[in-house]
């Protein structure tokens, strides 16, 4: 079953710290891709806090990769520096935990302080060359290289939290370092004269775009240092107020941009937690799905005194179009295997109304009645969606081995001999659910003890070049293979290991050779 856990890891208590000592650069555990942590249930007059809603109430807490969802217990040990955190991946890797020293390396490619802080920089010193050679500024050096100095301690300190997630909360002084070092470049480079006082747009966007409104009031305060302190504390010799008004109203602006940047992003992160939350119930029906679909699969492989009866079905997806089926009849065991065209919810809907079809005629003797009566139950639906269904499906007689069966256009059976040569079952009919009148042949032939039939779907070619040639490999799979279930697994065993764009399933029964 492709939907089992991971068993849960007793990872160590020093990844943290082994992350920090190999002076590996951590991510912004706190900034998601479109901001920090959001809590749905904050109200819309107070601030928004940077910390998970409570658990009960089920809300994704999310920190980072798009599809990882945090608990307030497991967000709360990251912020601790503790190990471990759920990562939601793959099917088949839901639920696991993983060392946070993984989860960190990951979350590289997101902006990380000393990332942001890069950009900060970078335009820093651009405009500390532009006044460096131009004349006319008649810049302040002693001052710029005062400028530049906190841009470099801001980089320092970025680059520290960037290594320590826990002192993550207080990134902020980051950006308060920014507008200290913008105000000493202005004030080298002409005071309320200078034109680089713009750059404090930076700190502003960064500031503003993480939860809480109180961020808000961080960018007016960073403003007005950068454009009212210095004048304030030395003020023009000439009694002119332009430079009160100018500063004043480029704190307004700036203000007013924070404010609708902080709106946006808090309005983003509303709508990602709340499409990550009809995601993850998305994802629960469909994993609920899956587990239904698993468990109508049969599974005892000893149906049948004197056969070994095996089957496997690994979907693509969650929920796959392919299914299999053994089940006692009189005297003898019934045999199906079905391939919905498509992948997924809908293939496996169409699959489970098959399955439960084809069982219904379980009491007739004529493996044609069960194909004439998941025809005619799906003909109309099918027509509509465009989709079909492919299957082989038999009845094996215990006594003597022999097998009725039809092949509704399947074509992918073979009759494996105990000599070692093999047959492919010819189809010459139609698949169902074409929504034409059709009619399917009752064929015939017997197991001898030795012999193995083997039934799969077209993804089991996928696993060679897809062409039907690769029906050889099978048959060589099967001849080497000294039980049904060995070939079960042997087919298994190369599906996993390999990325499938189709569903993977096979069903093989051996009948046992004489004592």
């Amino acid at each position: 079953m492709t939907l089992e856990a991971t068993p849960k890891s007793s990872a160590g208590t020093n990844d943290l710290e082994a992350f920090a000592n190999d002076r590996l650069p951590a991510p912004d555990l706190g900034t998601p891709l479109v901001g920090d942590v959001w809590n749905e249930w904050d109200d819309e007059e107070g601030e928004a806090q940077d910390k998970p809603a409570p658990k009960e109430r089920g809300v994704p807490i999310i920190s980072g990769l798009i599809g990882d969802v945090w608990t307030d217990e497991e967000e709360t040990s990251i912020r601790a520096g503790r190990s471990t955190g759920r990562r939601f991946g793959a099917a088949g890797d839901r639920g696991a935990d993983v060392p946070l020293r993984t989860v960190l390396w990951e979350r590289m490619k997101l902006p990380s302080p000393a990332r942001r802080q890069a950009v900060v920089g970078s335009q820093f010193i651009l405009a500390v060359v532009i006044a460096v050679l131009t004349p006319s500024m008649r810049a302040d050096i002693s001052g710029i290289w005062s400028g530049l100095a906190v841009v470099l301690l801001a980089g320092g300190v970025a680059t520290l939290f960037a290594c320590v997630p826990r002192l993550l909360p207080w990134q902020h002084a980051i950006a308060s370092l920014d507008f200290i070092a913008i105000e000493i470049l202005r004030t080298a480079t002409g005071g309320t004269a200078s034109i680089f006082g713009v750059l404090a747009i930076i700190p502003v966007v960064w500031t503003a775009r993480t939860a809480g409104r109180i961020k808000v009031l961080y960018v007016a305060l960073g403003v007005a240092w950068v454009y009212l302190l210095p004048p304030l504390l030395a003020p023009p010799k000439d009694s002119d107020p332009t430079w009160l008004i100018q500063g004043c109203f480029y704190v307004i602006v700036y203000t007013i941009t924070g404010a609708i940047v902080n709106e946006l992003s808090r309005n983003a992160r509303r709508q990602f937690v709340a499409i990550r939350a009809r995601e993850r119930a998305v994802e629960r029906e469909i994993d609920r799905g899956a587990e239904v679909q698993q468990a109508l699969l049969p599974k005892n492989n000893s149906p049948l005194v004197g056969y070994d009866v095996a089957g496997r079905c690994i979907p693509a997806k969650a929920v796959g179009g392919d299914f299999y089926d053994w089940y006692p009849i009189p005297g003898g065991l019934g045999l199906t295997l079905g391939d919905v065209m498509g992948k997924g919810v809908g293939a496996g809907m169409i699959a489970a109304t098959a399955h439960a079809v084809v069982r219904s005629a379980r009491l007739d003797d004529d493996p044609v009645a069960a194909l004439l009566r998941t025809d005619a139950c799906l003909s109309d639906e099918l027509v509509d969606v465009g989709s079909f269904t492919t299957m082989f499906h038999g009845r094996l007689r215990a006594e003597d081995g022999r097998l009725r069966y039809a092949d509704a256009g399947h074509g992918l059976t073979l009759h494996v001999h105990g000599d070692g040569s093999w047959e492919r079952l010819s189809a010459t009919d139609l698949p169902l659910g074409l929504g034409v009148d059709a009619a399917w042949e009752c064929r015939e032939l017997v197991l001898e003890p030795g012999d193995m039939l083997v039934s799969f779907s077209d993804g089991v070619l996928e696993l060679w070049d897809g062409s039907l040639a690769a029906a050889e490999h099978v048959g060589a799979l099967a001849t080497s293979s000294s039980s049904a279930s060995e070939l079960v697994e042997a087919v298994t065993r190369m599906a996993i290991q390999t990325s499938n764009p189709d569903d993977v399933t096979v069903l093989a029964v051996r009948r046992e050779r004489s004592a």
